[in-house]
């Protein structure tokens, strides 16, 4: 059995946030940090209140003047940062030693589709371009709202930070923003090895059992419902299944009475609820859920938001589950259809949705077309990521087994070891998606009857799977069942 994901890079927010005990010494650290810094390193600091911010860029600009701080107030709304200092002319950007960014918050949207914005794909896509195009370091000063939106939509550059600063935060509110900065998204999380992510388990446990010891009056509910969340993440990961079925269920409870039942937090509570009973095979129940959140959704922001074309997605993909192949495609093609009026052609958006309608055209058996799609999916991912991307693994490793399904283990090798190579390239060695290219591999060597590399390739998925999920878990499952079926071939 094949296997097919798409993953984000290890979790940026796995240490926590030791905070100082008043703004003189966090300024004095910053001041330290700067100057000790060298080549490209990253810094935020996180400021809500507009005239400290200036007055502290003042101060440190003074305080090192032996260093050339170059200070680009970003008053119109970009989508590349990159680009936006390669167009700089020279007499713009003169051998400068630190750079300071600030003023993002004047247009980047808030929430998801600021998260999902060309500026924040960017920053995340072109990660690993920074250290060679900018080998300096870094300043964002943002406040409360663009932290959040960067650590959200942009983790992979979060990721590659050296300190976040934090000023007028106060003790209370800091503890929120930890828990928000807690918050990596799910594929992050699933990055972590498993003794990281039992570690994890029992810290954020303990961590919610002391929230919920305080008094009524003193207890942050926002808080608490992060760390349930950050509970059902770990839980999920780990295959945890039951579990994170209960904690995602309270804090939809939770988010109900904080927020309303008509809200975007509780939507998003029945999405991850509805993908969760999904993976547990209850698709009639997910169905359920995912079309409550969307007419929530479609209430709130109207039929051609982006959050509606994220449910008729995740619709898409639990009726897919539930063996309806042509209803999954009906919905997919109508998140393309609003996906595509926001975003334009070239979006990696419209590359997901390219995939899933090539998950869905297989399920029809019509492999043919489903290549096709896949093919429009690596094109857009080539043009916005480049080569070396791990939405560009993707759509490699499932042209892969759109040529399986054609009856061509052979090109299914070449795709498999492509995304392989690229995803070697990203995360290292022990990452799920290394596993899930060589359980390919070996599914591909057993269809052309090299039983022997398959079961050396299966093995190396299982090896990295049970470091990851665990052995419960169902990815590791799978390729255990894989294994033990090739090596009966052998007999």
């Amino acid at each position: 059995m094949a296997l097919s994901s798409k993953v984000k890079s290890i979790d940026p927010f796995s240490e926590s946030f030791a905070h100082r005990s008043d703004e003189t010494s966090e300024y004095n650290a910053l001041k330290r940090a700067l100057k000790l810094a060298s080549g490209f390193t990253l810094f935020f600091v996180h400021c809500n209140n507009l005239p400290l911010r200036r007055k502290l860029i003042s101060e440190i600009k003074t305080d090192l003047a032996d260093l050339n701080i170059l200070e680009f107030p970003l008053e119109k709304e970009i989508t590349h940062l990159l680009d936006f200092f390669r167009n700089k002319k020279s007499d713009e950007f003169h051998s400068p030693d630190i750079i300071f960014l600030h003023g993002i918050e004047n247009w980047l949207a808030d929430g998801e589709k600021g998260e999902q914005s060309p500026f924040i794909l960017n920053l995340n896509a072109a990660r690993n371009n920074f250290p060679v195009a900018l080998p300096l370091p870094i300043v964002f000063w943002v406040n409360e709202r663009v932290m959040t939106t960067i650590a959200r939509g942009a983790p992979d550059f979060c990721s590659i930070r050296s300190g976040i600063y934090f000023f007028e935060a106060p003790v209370e509110k800091r503890t929120d923003i930890e828990r928000i900065l807690a918050d990596a998204d799910q594929a992050a999380v699933d990055g972590l090895s498993y003794e990281e992510k039992i570690e994890r388990l029992e810290t954020v446990r303990k961590m919610l059992n002391d929230y919920e010891s305080l008094p009524n009056e003193t207890r942050d509910r926002s808080t608490e419902s992060r760390l349930l969340y950050n509970l059902y993440q770990i839980n999920n990961s780990l295959g945890n299944y039951d579990e994170a079925e209960k904690l995602i269920s309270q804090r939809l409870k939770l988010d109900r009475e904080l927020y309303g039942n008509n809200s975007s937090e509780v939507t998003a509570d029945l999405n991850d609820l509805a993908l969760l009973l999904n993976s547990k095979g209850q698709n009639k129940k997910a169905i359920e859920l995912i079309q409550e959140a969307l007419k929530i959704d479609i209430k709130l922001f109207g039929e051609s938001d982006q959050s509606v074309a994220i449910r008729y997605n995740n619709l898409g993909i639990a009726y897919h589950a539930l063996g309806d192949a042509a209803k999954a495609k009906s919905y997919y093609e109508k998140a393309l259809e609003i996906d595509r009026a926001v975003f334009g052609e070239q979006h990696p958006k419209i590359a997901i949705r390219y995939n899933n309608l090539g998950e869905a055209y297989r399920g029809l058996g019509d492999a043919a077309k489903a290549k096709s799609y896949y093919e429009k999916a690596l094109e857009i991912d080539r043009t916005v990521f480049g080569e070396q991307h791990p939405d560009t693994a993707t759509d490699y490793n499932n042209l892969g087994s759109a040529y399986s399904d054609l009856g061509e283990p052979a090109k299914s090798v070449s795709y498999y070891e492509k995304a392989l190579e690229i995803d070697r390239s990203v995360f290292g060695e022990q990452h799920p998606n290394i596993a899930i290219s060589y359980n390919n591999l070996g599914s591909a060597y057993r269809d052309l009857g090299d039983t022997a590399k398959a079961v050396s390739y299966y093995e190396k998925a299982l090896e990295i799977f049970k470091t990851v999920y665990g052995p419960e878990h169902p990815n590791t499952i799978t390729v255990k069942k894989n294994l033990d079926a090739t090596k009966k071939m052998m007999l």
